[in-house]
């Protein structure tokens, strides 16, 4: 979308060339509906989003899980499932 978009636009302002690198962590398309949290991404889009047009090399995609902490909240262990990305300025 035009925010995702934007967003990727203005890390390519910030990120040195050619060395400068990206940390993306967002929650994954793989966790099911009905989903009331932010929005969630799939590999394929974070690979549309950072590609080489836009400046960029995806050094890695990888799948995790994030928790939600105690202190926020959850008593018994909220879970979601995200993707851990590393990408370079070309």
């Amino acid at each position: 979308d035009e925010d995702a978009v934007l967003y990727v636009q203005q890390l390519s302002r910030l990120v040195k060339r050619g060395s400068g690198r990206c940390f993306v962590g967002c929650f994954s398309d793989k966790n099911p509906d009905p989903w009331d949290n932010p929005r969630r991404l799939s590999e394929e889009n974070l690979r549309a989003l950072f590609c080489e047009e836009a400046g960029w090399e995806v050094l890695n995609i990888r799948d995790t899980w994030w928790s939600r902490p105690t202190y926020r909240g959850s008593s018994q262990g909220s879970f979601s499932m995200a993707l851990w990305m590393e990408a370079r300025r070309l």
